[in-house]
């Protein structure tokens, strides 16, 4: 009877707890507007026919693909073939598997270090801020999430109960990972192998056949589409978004892999020379959720609140364990965990431009370590351990008034959440030195604890209900916007329905209807519009994405009837090469209803007009 009783309150817990992470991640999901309009492009390219889909085409006529593999994208092409194009059936997926993520990680804490861990590090996970901002976004970082929590779960129990074969199943897992994000999902990867070769050091013939089999199935589920896209001729499938040698392993290795990690300058990140107006690129950089590389990476300006926080209470965790639990940290699953949670951290603090949803890709870690030192430090009496909780709470409440302070929707309700956990802790810590004060200690523990938990949940609430999201490339850090100096984002930069307007329907055979001046610009105007529309600059890669030779020919076939360029890329001769041709086959008309900036060129071959220079 009183291990049913157990069961059904685990069962209610976990429920409340799936309950908080869906409201979190699933209410008002429209006030997202379309999401990134960048991956919005591609979901209603890919939907446009089943060749544009296998291939992940970033616009309509399949000219490009996007620059990360399909599989996310295609369950948000599902959504929205079901519910429609809007902004919430793009974002559903990834906030369902956010949810789902939270399911799978008490699944992991639990089978690691049992009940009571699996409840609280689904609870740090549920209210995790940055996985809540990440749900949020058409990003497929939230599916990353889900997939390695799966994959660490599946990794422990294969571990423990001595199961080598399992491995296979967690390699095929694992390069289901890679077919989401490229190499992002496999930081775990350094941790799962010391964790195998550890746990089975005595035993490590019983691996060898079992490794090599899942090393095979690992790299063939990898690399089955990135093979799949290679093997079709160049001139059958889309160009290869972001490598300049159009292929789809060097996007995975190079732009996606080394240049994510080595220190070496990030081309949209860099000001052009003797072009101080650029400058402004360096800022994007800090709003994208970059920031600098350094030690205090996490914990630095708008990363503080979003992810330093939750990583403090993990690392806090990592301390306590290794003071209490040093078998399971060196001897059990806790050695995983603890390298997870380190690579991670190392990763995001000194990669070349980690944003901030990267995060997601040791989420659990920082979930499950969180959760383990909590249940610890509550578990630890005497007059020197039972200090671990008042000082861990005293610790992190303390970082929580310095990183909220000039935050004005934080600043009131963190030193109300602060002043009540600094109250118990100190209750708390006296009560360890005087054990008459034990009955008062049994309150201001649980006080303590909720306290430092209060900290993520009213930054993810305030994410949830308040924050400003959309705009062209929505920031991964949604914190920029609770400091008061800054200004929301704007729905929509480029005038893509003025665009449209302007041009009337596609010439009979033309396969563009527009051409427009970037990236970006062209992902606006076909999530917004639906027109094909082709790109002519790449500014992630600085280079063109037609070289002058084919944009003039494709003019002169009459494939590209308007251009529409934009200021601030001209005036900085980015486009030097492409203008020479523009002015040499088209000429420029108006731009009324664009807004400033802005310049068209109408290249319809049937007309004549007397060219002028852009």
């Amino acid at each position: 009877m009183i291990e049913r009783h157990r069961r059904g309150a685990t069962a209610f817990a976990l429920l409340a707890i799936t309950a908080l992470a869906a409201f979190l991640r699933l209410f008002d999901l429209g006030r997202a507007g379309i999401g990134s309009f960048f991956y919005a492009s591609a979901v209603r390219s890919m939907g446009e026919s089943w060749h544009n889909f296998v291939y992940a085409a970033f616009d309509p006529a399949g000219t490009l693909n996007v620059d990360k593999p399909p599989l996310a994208l295609w369950l948000q092409v599902l959504s929205t073939k079901i519910f429609g194009f809007e902004g919430w059936a793009i974002i559903l997926p990834m906030a369902l598997a956010g949810t789902a993520a939270v399911l799978l990680v008490f699944a992991g804490a639990k089978r690691s270090h049992g009940i009571g861990a699996g409840l609280v590090a689904a609870l740090v996970l549920a209210i995790f801020p940055e996985s809540v901002a990440t749900a949020r976004d058409s990003t497929m970082d939230a599916l990353v999430l889900a997939l390695v929590a799966a994959a660490a779960w599946l990794l422990v129990v294969a571990v423990e109960d001595r199961r080598p074969w399992l491995l296979v199943a967690w390699t095929a897992l694992m390069g289901i990972v890679f077919n989401v994000k490229f190499f992002e999902g496999f930081i775990l990867l350094p941790a799962a192998t010391v964790y195998v070769a550890w746990s089975w050091r005595d035993q490590w013939r019983v691996l060898v056949a079992p490794v090599l089999v899942a090393t095979a199935v690992g790299v063939a589920v990898s690399l089955a589409w990135v093979a799949f896209v290679e093997l079709t001729p160049a001139d059958d499938r889309p160009m290869v978004m972001n490598d300049q040698s159009n292929s789809e392993l060097g996007l995975a290795f190079r732009y996606n892999g080394l240049e994510r990690v080595l220190p070496s300058d990030v081309a949209i990140f860099v000001p052009v020379t003797g072009v101080p107006r650029t400058q402004g690129l360096v800022t994007a950089a800090l709003n994208y959720g970059v920031g600098d590389r350094g030690l205090f990476r996490l914990t630095q300006a708008s990363n503080g609140p979003l992810i330093g926080f939750g990583a403090l209470i993990a690392l806090g965790g990592l301390f306590v364990v290794a003071l209490r639990r040093r078998d399971w940290l060196l001897h059990g699953p806790g050695l995983f965990w603890a390298g997870w949670l380190i690579t991670g951290i190392v990763f995001f603090s000194a990669s070349n431009r980690a944003a901030a949803h990267y995060t997601e890709s040791y989420a659990p870690a920082i979930a499950v370590l969180a959760g383990v030192g909590i249940i610890e430090a509550w578990r630890a009496r005497g007059r020197l351990s039972g200090l671990l909780l008042p000082i861990g709470v005293a610790l992190l409440l303390g970082f929580a008034l310095f990183t909220y302070d000039e935050l004005p929707p934080f600043e009131t309700r963190i030193s109300a959440a602060a002043a009540v956990g600094l109250v118990a802790a100190f209750i708390l810590a006296l009560a360890t030195q005087l054990p008459p004060l034990a009955r008062v200690a049994s309150v201001a523990r649980p006080v303590a604890v909720a306290a430092i938990l209060v900290v993520p949940l009213v930054t993810s609430l305030w994410i949830t209900l308040d924050a400003p999201r959309g705009g062209q490339v929505t920031r991964p850090n949604p914190i920029d916007f609770a400091h008061a100096d800054v200004a929301p984002p704007r729905e929509r930069s480029v005038p893509a329905e003025a665009m449209a307007s302007h041009v009337g329907q596609t010439l009979p055979d033309a396969r563009y209807r527009f051409a427009v001046s970037s990236i970006n610009d062209a992902g606006e105007a076909i999530a917004v519009s639906g027109a094909s529309v082709l790109p002519i600059w790449n500014e992630y890669q600085r280079a063109p994405v037609v070289e002058p030779e084919e944009l003039e020919q494709l003019i002169r076939d009459g494939q590209i009837p308007y251009i529409f360029l934009e200021g601030a890329t001209t005036y900085t001769g980015l486009l030097r090469d492409l203008q020479v041709v523009i002015s040499g086959q088209c000429f420029k008309s108006s731009a009324s209803g664009l807004g400033r900036g802005w310049s068209v060129f109408n290249c319809d071959p049937s007309n004549n007009p007397t060219r002028t220079s852009p």
